[in-house]
């Protein structure tokens, strides 16, 4: 799966494998931030 980031094309993780990875400890503000915008950009569910 690729993305881009300003521009240049990316290798990327699925949203749904973003989401496995963040399972299972106690989320930071930085990952809140990460799974609300996966939510927001592919209208998935998170654990928090």
């Amino acid at each position: 799966m690729t993305g881009a980031i300003g521009g240049t094309t990316v290798r990327c993780l699925p949203a749904d494998q973003q989401v496995r990875f963040h399972q299972g400890y106690e989320p930071s503000e930085r990952d809140r931030h990460d799974m609300a915008q996966l939510r927001r950009a592919f209208g998935i569910a998170t654990h928090f």
